[in-house]
């Protein structure tokens, strides 16, 4: 028996729906052909979907990779720590600290935090801030 998700779909109708709605963006963005906002527009939805639905394939792999190297951690740490003694684990964690630092050239205090935080964010993330997607009126209208 299939299992079945929130709204009463089986996890295939669910998957088979989401696969659907990708080939139903690429389609839209063949229609749009001539208009170059719509086009743009339909464009990002199919990326971001496709970009979404790799993601939740993902993410049964991610958990599994993260277990594994929490029991390497409980593993080989303590193995580390033996051969390093106490005063280079001592040392090592001081340098593994420094690896995650903030860069020392950002100011997170009021006002600079948001301009600096402007300044060094990435340029797709600005971009981005930019980009349209298609309305709900253009997804009801097709």
């Amino acid at each position: 028996m299939a299992a079945m998700t929130k709204r009463g779909k089986t996890l295939t109708a669910a998957i088979k729906e989401d696969h659907g709605k990708m080939h139903e963006y690429y389609n839209h963005y063949i229609k749009a052909s001539g208009n170059t906002d719509a086009q743009a527009r339909w464009s990002r939805q199919l990326t971001w979907e496709i970009a979404r639905h790799a993601v939740g394939e993902e993410i049964d792999k991610g958990f599994k990779l993260a277990d594994e190297d929490r029991n390497d951690h409980q593993i080989y740490l303590p193995l580390l720590e033996s051969v390093l003694g106490v005063e280079d684990s001592k040392k090592t964690a001081s340098s593994f600290r420094t690896t995650k630092k903030r860069p020392s050239f950002c100011v997170y205090e009021p006002p600079y935090e948001t301009f600096l935080g402007f300044l060094a964010m990435p340029t797709g993330k600005f971009r981005d801030m930019f980009s349209t997607f298609p309305t709900e009126e253009m997804k009801e209208k097709e």
